[in-house]
């Protein structure tokens, strides 16, 4: 069920574990944009992006990560309704402002 599921962000290489860790922030799967790519009607291949918009309301943590508290590295997982990927992991950076 796809109402429960969530897109979770993590310090890189912490991995959900099961969904014994919580993300340093998750949001809602619901409320970011979903592809279905598959024609027998189950999601199997597609995408799943967001913005900074449909964050705002739903975000669980806080956002902007604290960057010296967490690190610069990241990943983010699909999860299901217990914690567990589902899909992942997708490796991105930020950048701290004194960086360049």
């Amino acid at each position: 069920q796809l109402t429960k599921y969530k897109i979770g962000i993590f310090m890189r290489m912490a991995h959900p574990q099961g969904g014994a860790l919580a993300p340093v922030v998750s949001l809602p799967l619901s409320v970011a944009e979903l592809s279905d790519n598959n024609d027998s009607g189950g999601v199997t291949v597609g995408s799943v992006t967001f913005s900074s918009e449909s964050m705002e309301d739903l975000l669980v943590g806080s956002w902007p990560i604290d960057l010296y508290q967490w690190g610069t590295g990241f990943d983010a997982y699909v999860l299901d309704a217990v914690g567990s990927d589902v899909v992942g992991p997708v490796k991105f950076n930020i950048m701290m402002d004194e960086t360049y």
